[in-house]
């Protein structure tokens, strides 16, 4: 079967071994782990994507935190901290105090409140700081397209760690403050971690391939 094109889905090393998936346009989903290969067709990667999160929901045994109804670039983020998740509590927070990590020119994790952070610049009229960043989004949509889309599909549900550090919905909460500046007290969904094992959510700046 022609194999014209293959998109790295994702990558990383789990007990020493690379463990890499792989969407080979027009053949199948690979999955590499080490040395050894599996092929599925699109059906048998739902199944066993769909047997696998249903496992975690059991494990983690939250009736508030389902799942199988998270976006699937959060769940992306915080996957190696998903199986030490132990609670999920509404909160209700200033967003002033709410913050978020970034890279600078330099390479230095910044931490900033959101009026500080690159998309709320962007929003603010700054179209040109967003080249400077890596933004997961499908693979035919642009950086300004995810961004322009936000306005229209805000995300609701703000997850933030137990340092107010927000894991969830940070572009829809910098659209939402461009547009009402005197939001004040909001609510947030708060992730309790165990101890050592919550995600370090960072934008990161633009790898540069060539």
């Amino acid at each position: 079967m022609s194999n014209p094109a293959v998109f790295e889905l994702n990558k990383t090393i789990i007990k020493n071994n690379i463990f890499t998936i792989e969407d080979n346009i027009g053949e199948a989903i690979h999955f590499h782990i080490g040395l050894v290969r599996f092929d599925l067709s699109i059906k048998e990667f739902n199944n066993i994507s769909s047997k696998l999160i249903n496992i975690l929901n059991e494990q983690l045994n939250i009736p508030s935190f389902d799942l199988n109804k998270q976006n699937e670039y959060f769940l992306e983020k915080i996957a190696s901290s998903i199986p030490y998740i132990e609670n999920v509590e509404e909160d209700i927070v200033d967003i002033n105090e709410l913050k978020y990590c970034f890279e600078n020119e330099d390479g230095k994790v910044i931490e900033e409140n959101l009026r500080h952070s690159p998309i709320y610049k962007y929003y603010l009229g700054d179209k040109e700081i967003i080249n400077k960043y890596e933004l997961k989004r499908d693979i035919w949509s642009s950086k300004e397209e995810l961004l322009e889309s936000i306005k229209n599909n805000l995300n609701n549900d703000i997850y933030i760690d137990e340092n107010n550090y927000i894991l969830d919905a940070y572009k829809s909460l910098c659209f939402r403050l461009i547009n009402d500046n005197s939001i004040k007290m909001i609510k947030v969904k708060r992730i309790i971690f165990a101890k050592n094992k919550v995600p370090h959510i960072i934008l990161k700046l633009e790898k540069k391939e060539w």
